[in-house]
């Protein structure tokens, strides 16, 4: 015994066409017309569902970029900005993942201790590391860091804020991105990437 399944399209509930159902031979083929689909407001995602994922990038060459001592006060008005990305979570109770590839800040004098690398949305720190190797173990005492973020807070709501993510030292000198006569010709610019992820609760 055998059917025939004879539906040229079936349409969504704006008339847009959404699937396209053919029986030739005793079998039901699915050809899907419009894959632009957007998920409706009542859809409910699971827990430690990634909701979204915003990412970023910055890029430098040549000598790197010098700044001035911070201190021992942090702000978000402190150091070199690297990054200052607009994020809207979906749910205001979601966790925001930020996370970064690494950065590199270093003196070119023996003036400080230690640099550090710190993310903020308006003046709330959300996420900061900081510190140095033994300074003894380089040349004429100038201290690096190797520093990268990968750290889990609230969301703030379900507003667009900006992740401000800003690098610096305690101590004048350089951050981020110096090349020399040992680092490859080309490509000559170094880039540090920036990843938002919104997961569900």
């Amino acid at each position: 015994m055998s059917s025939e399944i004879k539906v040229s399209s079936v349409k969504a509930k704006d008339g847009t066409a959404g699937l396209s159902i053919a029986d030739s031979t005793g079998r039901v083929t699915l050809t899907e017309t419009n894959p632009s689909l957007t998920l409706g407001t009542n859809t409910t995602f699971p827990a430690g569902h990634i909701v979204q994922v915003v990412t970023d990038s910055k890029s430098h060459s040549g000598i790197g970029v010098s700044v001035s001592g911070d201190g021992n006060t942090l702000t978000n008005s402190s150091g070199y900005q690297l990054f200052n990305t607009a994020f809207t979570p979906k749910y205001s109770t979601s966790k925001i993942i930020i996370q970064t590839s690494n950065v590199i800040s270093f003196e070119n004098s023996n003036v400080g201790d230690w640099g550090w690398l710190g993310a903020w949305y308006d003046s709330t720190n959300v996420a900061m590391v900081y510190g140095t190797a033994n300074n003894s173990c380089f040349n004429s005492n100038l201290g690096v860091s190797t520093l990268s973020l990968n750290h889990t807070f609230n969301s703030w709501g379900d507003t667009e804020k900006n992740i401000n993510v800003r690098v610096g030292k305690d101590g004048a000198g350089v951050v981020l991105h110096m090349t020399n006569n040992y680092t490859p010709s080309t490509p000559s610019a170094q880039t540090v990437g920036l990843t938002i992820m919104e997961v569900k609760q």
